[in-house]
């Protein structure tokens, strides 16, 4: 139980000041110091979170925290965790059939280019290599 409190915590992005403006997803990345969400921001990263993580299959959970993920990339486009959520979300997405795990994948390593410390982007990271070589095996072995 404590090693699951101490992950969790790892995960969370620390609050301070982080600037704001509106950028694209697929603009250069470089990484900067202020890489950090504000409290309120926070907020509705952790909603996001509780959001995609209580999926049940039902309702618009999904939606509803994809949408607040991408508003908050745009509001702090120098954080990587909007962009490591947005993995994880893509990620369950592709496996349910509904995306394709490249988008997953992209996402997670611009949240790696702007903040090497976000370890659920290395997670991504690893969940899409397993599931593209284990995909790429089941073709292999019925051809």
């Amino acid at each position: 139980m404590e090693a699951m409190t101490k992950l969790a915590m790892a995960s969370r992005p620390p609050s301070t000041a982080s600037a704001v403006s509106a950028a694209e997803m697929n603009t250069a990345v470089t990484p900067i110091a202020n890489n950090k969400l504000s409290l309120k921001d926070q907020k509705i990263y952790d909603e996001s979170l509780n959001l995609i993580n209580q999926f049940d299959g039902n309702g618009n959970q999904l939606e509803r925290a994809y949408n607040m993920l991408v508003d908050l990339a745009k509001a702090n486009p120098n954080s990587g965790y909007p962009y490591a959520a947005l993995a994880d979300l893509k990620f369950r997405l592709a496996g349910l059939g509904e995306g394709n795990f490249s988008d997953a994948y992209t996402l997670a390593q611009r949240a790696i280019k702007l903040d090497p410390n976000i370890a659920d982007a290395y997670v991504v990271v690893a969940k899409v290599g397993i599931d593209v070589g284990a995909e790429r095996n089941v073709t292999t072995c019925t051809d």
